[in-house]
């Protein structure tokens, strides 16, 4: 916005400031800023809230270098994360299918939250059976084309390119059958990149 900026530094740098403000808390202040770990996952670090007129001498202070923000999506896709393309994914799955409990972004407890009465018998029954995976390929993949295995319709691509993402079914045929194996999307090479656990 026009007052605040997102920056994100890497896990290592996030430790190192844990000890240096003797806090193993997820979030952490540093003159007055705050800086919170990425509960998705670790590996993608943690996230500075800083007022924009003061983000420089926050990146002096803690001794930073800028980088290209497209090594973030790339790590993020790789984690099986979407950073990109999220306005496609509306009113096309529900949280369980976007790996929102894999993630640490569902709480079963609390209850309150869009699909709520789906979600929860789907977690109580097990009957997840579809999930937002990411797919690479060589070719450029299409928003809405079908994922075919052996001639069967496995899912479809919900975000394209740089960084595709597919619903994918999860049974019948099982995903251990074919996760490692070449998937066609309109005559197009693609595989699953990465099964989020």
């Amino acid at each position: 916005s026009s007052q605040f900026v997102i920056g994100v530094i890497n896990p290592e740098k996030f430790k190192d400031l844990q000890k240096k403000v003797r806090s193993n808390e997820n979030t952490i202040y540093y003159r007055n800023t705050p800086i919170f770990s990425d509960t998705r996952n670790k590996e993608l670090g943690a996230k500075i809230f800083s007022n924009l007129e003061k983000i420089y001498l926050t990146i002096k202070k803690l001794n930073l270098k800028i980088t290209d923000k497209s090594k973030y999506y790339f790590k993020a896709y790789n984690l099986g994360i979407p950073e990109k393309g999220l306005k496609n994914l509306e009113d096309q799955l529900f949280g369980l299918e976007a790996n929102f409990e894999a993630h640490q972004a569902m709480d079963f407890k609390k209850g309150c939250s869009v699909g709520q009465e789906n979600t929860a018998r789907m977690k109580l029954k097990n009957k997840l059976r579809r999930r937002l995976l990411p797919l690479s390929s060589s070719e450029n993949l299409n928003i809405g084309d079908e994922l075919i295995y052996n001639n069967m319709k496995i899912g479809k691509i919900l975000i394209d390119q740089p960084y595709p993402f597919g619903l994918i079914k999860l049974l019948d045929p099982n995903l251990e059958g074919f996760e490692n194996k070449q998937l066609l999307a309109n005559n197009k090479q693609c595989k699953i990149l990465k099964s989020v656990k």
